[in-house]
């Protein structure tokens, strides 16, 4: 209640003042008073314009920010979608592997039997043969020696 009082005669004071001071100066007073209220009043807009432009442009990044941050939430998920992915195709693959390794160590097993036997049946047959090897050899290197002069006497002999 006092400061009231008190700021109701400080008003009263300077009210009059002004009403003692001469009329011109009082007028010329109050000239300068307006012009720096336009001027003011001028920047206050443009700062207001500005300063709505400035909160357009945020809520414009803030919204390009949100989107991004979706894009990347789904590459994240997308992502760990594809890391799941792989470690199931990658059990899923040892576990083909061991399969496989057993089965071709069954599959190699029964060739190497069956090369065996083969071979077996061979020297059989060889021993079966005897002497005939050695005829058939005798024969073999035969033909072979005829086939080489053939050879040498169609294209002659050259010197290198």
């Amino acid at each position: 209640m006092k400061s009231r009082l008190e700021r109701a005669r400080k008003m009263n004071e300077a009210m009059k003042t002004l009403i003692d001071k001469e009329p011109s100066e009082v007028q010329q007073k109050l000239t300068q008073i307006e012009r720096v209220r336009e001027k003011l009043l001028i920047e206050n807009k443009d700062l207001q314009e500005e300063l709505k432009l400035r909160e357009d442009s945020l809520f414009d990044q803030d919204d390009e920010l949100e989107k991004r941050n979706a894009e990347l939430a789904k590459l994240k998920r997308t992502l760990e979608q594809l890391k799941s992915e792989l470690e199931e195709n990658k059990a899923e693959l040892s576990k083909v592997k061991t399969q496989d390794a057993g089965s071709y160590s069954s599959k190699l097993s029964a060739q190497i039997a069956d090369n065996e036997k083969l071979r077996e049946e061979l020297s059989e047959k060889v021993r079966g043969l005897g002497g005939r090897s050695e005829c058939i050899s005798a024969y073999l290197v035969d033909v072979q020696l005829k086939a080489f002069f053939a050879y040498i006497l169609r294209n002659g002999v050259s010197s290198k």
